[in-house]
């Protein structure tokens, strides 16, 4: 297999520069999916205008913006002409919802081979492989990302938790809103501190719990 049919989907910039200073980028083209699906609305059609429009809404970025980060690293995916594709993404939600994505984006292009998901710890080292075709995540992602609801199949657990993680976030009312209420005497930056250590399951950075606790405090 000649090395321009590999594509290698990383979960972001973090991880794509870690591979890049690290000499991993050896097999196959390795681009970074530069994205937080887990923020905002979004559109059925993945990549299409109006996605792209709406994630920029999402973002607060203009679509200058959003084509420099998210669009122009992912090009090479665009062309749609790889044989072996490579996704690595960690177990929690921001990366599940992410990866949900780039599953319903293949689906989309009705991409015939499996794929390879490598799972990865918070080192980006490899800790489980799974292999599978991507038909059906397009309904996936429509129930979830579209619709705000639990799909009854799911074959990843991982995915699966990801998943009702994102619901639970998703509402008004939530384990992340609770804890900042009733921490209201703690500093702004210590209680990002300890949003930061407490729920690491969710993946979740400085940008969206200081909006949280924004949203949050009186």
């Amino acid at each position: 297999m000649s090395e321009e049919n590999i594509l290698n989907i990383l979960n972001g910039q973090v991880m794509f520069d870690y591979f890049k200073q690290n000499h991993f980028d050896k097999n196959g083209v390795y681009v970074p999916f530069n994205e937080a699906m887990c923020v905002g609305e979004a559109q059925p059609d993945i990549f299409s205008n109006q996605f792209n429009a709406c994630r920029c809404e999402a973002h607060h970025v203009t679509i200058e913006q959003y084509n420099q980060l998210t669009l122009k690293p992912l090009q090479t995916l665009f062309k749609n002409q790889f044989t072996r594709i490579f996704l690595w993404f960690d177990d929690d939600m921001f990366c599940q919802i992410n990866l949900l994505t780039i599953l319903a984006y293949l689906d989309q292009l009705n991409y015939k081979n499996k794929i390879t998901f490598n799972l990865v710890n918070r080192e980006f080292k490899i800790i489980d492989c799974f292999e599978f075709g991507v038909q059906g995540y397009d309904e996936i992602y429509k129930q979830v990302i579209i619709n705000r609801c639990m799909p009854e199949n799911i074959n990843l657990s991982i995915m699966k938790n990801g998943i009702r993680l994102y619901l639970e976030y998703l509402k008004e009312e939530n384990e992340i809103t609770t804890y900042i209420k009733q921490h209201e005497d703690l500093q702004f930056n210590s209680l990002l501190t300890d949003l930061l250590i407490t729920f690491p399951e969710y993946g979740l950075g400085d940008t969206q719990y200081i909006q949280l606790i924004k949203m949050n405090r009186n």
